[in-house]
């Protein structure tokens, strides 16, 4: 890990940008898992009538946006 003795002044301005732009994204990625969840749940119910391309997308569209939230919440 870099080791610096410099200090660096950020001004508070920016700080609250950084944290609008964090909490825009991470109710963006909420917004996501809803709707992945939605469509998750809708393929597993209707699995017999939804053709399995469009099942396995949604499936993998649901994983993909979980790892993404685990990956913003780790960061």
């Amino acid at each position: 890990m870099p080791v610096s003795s410099t200090s660096i002044s950020i001004p508070y301005s920016m700080l609250e940008n950084w944290d609008l732009r964090e909490r825009r994204s991470i109710g963006l990625a909420n917004q996501q898992d809803l709707m992945a969840a939605t469509a998750f749940d809708m393929v597993w119910e209707l699995s017999e009538s939804v053709p399995k391309k469009l099942r396995t997308l949604l499936i993998h569209f649901s994983r993909k946006t979980h790892i993404c939230l685990l990956y913003n919440a780790a960061s």
